[in-house]
């Protein structure tokens, strides 16, 4: 008797608890799917990926404020976290990284964010991160590290809001982002985001060093929407020990750069309003307001071109204090080359030269627009500068054409107000309106 009593009260345990896991969680909106797994506590957090009742692949809803202190990323390379993470309106407040993860090659809340399919993507969205991070590091290898996620892959980062500062020391960081140090592949999507952080980035490594506000490298075909930074990003090499060179960007620092006409994504949508600072001791730096490069593209197929669209920067591009022999600033982007395309952009802000050398090329649009032949021709298109540089090409929308790119088309340099007819050719229909201040602005301003 005592024998069937402990096996009924044992089979009603295990078909209570499959019920529970099949039926939508009412504070999840009772929405399809598996249940999600409420978090409230840096414990329970701490329990994703480590104990098989919080799985890589499950559904997580924060139900609360939380703070996270020696925090170890969730996910790496070879367990990355495959699930959703919704944070439901509330905060995470990470304080610091464990000392033994600051070596880890995938660096943030979550280290490694990979989906299980085109159609079964990770997401990670709906979240205020307010950080206070300040940590130091000497990894043997190459790292990838942002405040939600080292690395992105197949997968959506939505809906999120970047509070407070990020300081971060590094012999050996590669890809350094607001949000993620790099996003890969065609799908994946940074979008939704709203950023006042500052980040103050002492970066070295071998190769490039990809700094951006957002994110730190996008490349196949990943795409940045809709997202704006009023924080600051410096990205100094020349404060660090060791050499390297660097790309900076308020969005991103920008996609692969190399002589290639491959697809890499876009940035749509998108404004920074701080202040960009870039120097370092290696050959070159890549300072812009959107992206310090984008690269690869054909004039046949905007679509399969690495691109920024409907983008605006109201404010300070400089690289005062750079060491590099080469450096590059553009007010939207400061090097657009083998193809890629900025089209229908502006630039209103302020460009600072400073460094040892002055720039090899510098523009208020695009620092350096080049290479290479038909069909695989750079172009900056429908752009305008009404920005100032205490140097004299600052201003214009190109600094300097080189090889095989197209020359600007319907682009303008302006120093005053102007009517909408004299912007020809330009679409005021769906893209552009005229400013209150006599200026085209992007409708969605």
């Amino acid at each position: 008797m005592i024998k069937k009593t402990v096996f009924l009260k044992s089979l009603a345990f295990i078909l209570a608890a499959v019920l529970f896991t099949g039926c939508p969680d009412p504070q999840n909106g009772g929405s399809e799917g598996p249940a999600a797994f409420n978090i409230r506590s840096l414990e329970d957090m701490a329990k994703i990926g480590v104990e098989v009742t919080h799985p890589l692949s499950g559904n997580y809803l924060l139900m609360n404020d939380i703070t996270l202190e020696n925090w170890t990323p969730i996910g790496d390379e070879e367990n990355p976290f495959t699930g959703v993470f919704d944070g439901n309106e509330n905060k995470i407040t990470l304080n610091s990284f464990s000392d033994t993860v600051v070596f880890g090659d995938y660096l943030g809340i979550f280290g490694d964010v990979r989906g299980a399919s085109v159609s079964a993507k990770a997401a990670i969205k709906n979240l205020t991160i307010h950080s206070a991070v300040n940590a130091t590091a000497a990894p043997p290898e190459s790292q990838s590290v942002g405040l939600v996620t080292g690395r992105a892959e197949l997968a959506i980062i939505e809906n999120i809001t970047l509070t407070g500062t990020f300081a971060y020391n590094s012999t050996n960081v590669n890809y350094l982002g607001g949000i993620a140090g790099q996003i890969n592949e065609e799908g994946t999507l940074v979008k939704n985001i709203n950023s006042s952080l500052n980040m103050n980035i002492i970066p070295a490594g071998s190769g490039y060093i990809y700094v951006g506000g957002i994110a730190g490298r996008f490349q196949n075909g990943a795409g940045i929407e809709n997202c704006h930074n009023t924080g600051n990003v410096t990205a100094d090499n020349a404060a660090n020990a060791v050499s390297g060179q660097v790309f900076v960007g308020g969005i991103a620092g920008g996609s692969d750069y190399a002589w290639s006409v491959n697809y890499h994504g876009y940035i749509i949508d998108s404004s920074f309003t701080g202040t960009v600072i870039g120097r370092s001791k290696g050959n070159w730096t890549f300072a812009g307001g959107i992206a310090g490069t984008i690269v690869g593209g054909s004039v046949n197929d905007n679509l399969a071109t690495t691109r920024i669209e409907c983008c605006f920067v109201s404010g300070t591009i400089s690289n005062e204090g750079d060491q590099s022999g080469y450096p590059y600033i553009g007010g939207v982007v400061a090097y657009n080359y083998y193809g890629a395309l900025v089209s229908q952009s502006y630039f209103s802000g302020t460009i600072i030269s400073g460094g040892k050398t002055d720039p090899f090329a510098c523009g208020g649009v695009a620092g350096y627009h080049s290479q290479i032949t038909a069909p695989n021709n750079s172009r900056v298109e429908e752009c305008y500068s009404s920005g100032t540089a205490n140097i004299n090409d600052g201003a214009l929308v190109v600094g300097t054409t080189a090889g095989s790119a197209l020359p600007p088309e319907r682009c303008y340099t302006v120093t005053g107000a102007q009517p909408q007819a004299y912007y020809a050719g330009w679409d005021f229909t769906s893209v552009w309106k005229m400013g209150d201040d006599g200026y085209p602005q992007l409708q969605w301003q």
